[in-house]
């Protein structure tokens, strides 16, 4: 078990991002656990001098140097290092939870460390593979359940394989809702194509009146025609426009999500996006009251 202080300190979610914040618990979770961090490097560097002494004694000085051209008794002899490591893993986790039990509790919300893809609904989480959720914020915003959790996806596989992180606000209705997915054009008009690609053939490709069309990309499902007309009223659609272009938008059954490519963007602060997804929340209400009676 990890030597640690509990400290009354204030997590800064003004400025301030999930990773500086990590970082600088990090620093300190260190200082906390210096004696330990100090061990592991002692045990770490005798490890690798025992390991080279014993090459250079049993096969010499010639062995040694051949030796060092091998890959694997490269990590043979750095196999020690894994101390510090393992013990620089273990801070870096514990850190991570106790940033995000701060952000949370200062938010009103509890923290879940991950949950199950199973937990979500939508097209917005078909694309790639080894997909999860992970640093999931639960609460409720009125008589609304909601949670904020971060959606980890790769693209491709092996060596050319990348994982994208989404943010994601979510919202249960208590009444189904008609399926509606907006997609902007600012993130699907990307260098990668892939990442703005997903399962919606089975919806239809919707034209509103107005600009709207060139900011955003609404596909409904085709008994919505008429209900996404009275959601989306002239005046949602100028604050649509105005405020969530760089957002996602998905209402599936009795949930609704609010989506920001971060991968994409200058990650925002868990309390920009609930504010954001709760206010639109608020927009919404009157349109969705008026299509779910």
């Amino acid at each position: 078990m990890i030597e640690t202080e509990v400290l009354p300190q204030k997590v800064p979610l003004g400025s301030q991002d999930e990773s500086w914040l990590i970082r600088n618990e990090i620093t300190l979770l260190s200082k906390q656990n210096r004696p330990r961090v100090i061990r592991s490097w002692v045990y770490a560097l005798v490890g690798s001098l025992v390991i080279f002494y014993f090459f250079y004694f049993f096969l010499g000085y010639h062995e040694i140097i051949s030796v060092s051209h091998n890959t694997g008794s490269i990590i043979f002899l750095a196999l020690p290092l894994f101390l510090p490591l393992k013990l620089w893993y273990e801070l870096s986790k514990q850190a991570r939870r106790i940033v995000m039990e701060r952000i949370a509790m200062s938010l009103g919300y509890t923290y879940i460390e991950k949950s199950p893809l199973e937990s979500v609904l939508g097209v917005i989480f078909s694309q790639g593979n080894s997909r999860y959720l992970q640093d999931i914020f639960e609460g409720s915003s009125g008589d609304f359940s909601v949670r904020l959790f971060s959606y980890y996806f790769t693209i491709r596989r092996g060596k050319r394989g990348r994982t994208y992180r989404d943010i994601v606000f979510e919202c249960s209705y208590p009444k189904q809702l008609p399926h509606i997915v907006l997609l902007p054009e600012s993130t699907l008009n990307m260098e990668h194509e892939e990442v703005g690609l997903f399962s919606v053939a089975a919806l239809e490709k919707v034209q509103l009146e107005g600009n709207f069309n060139s900011v955003f990309d609404l596909y409904v499902e085709d008994s919505a025609q008429t209900k996404v007309r009275e959601i989306l009223t002239p005046d949602v659609m100028l604050y649509l426009m105005d405020v969530y272009s760089a957002y996602i938008i998905e209402f599936n059954q009795n949930k609704m999500y609010l989506m920001r490519r971060d991968h994409f963007m200058e990650p925002i602060p868990r309390y920009e996006i609930n504010s954001l997804g709760i206010g639109l929340l608020e927009k919404l209400s009157p349109g969705l009251r008026s299509v779910t009676k």
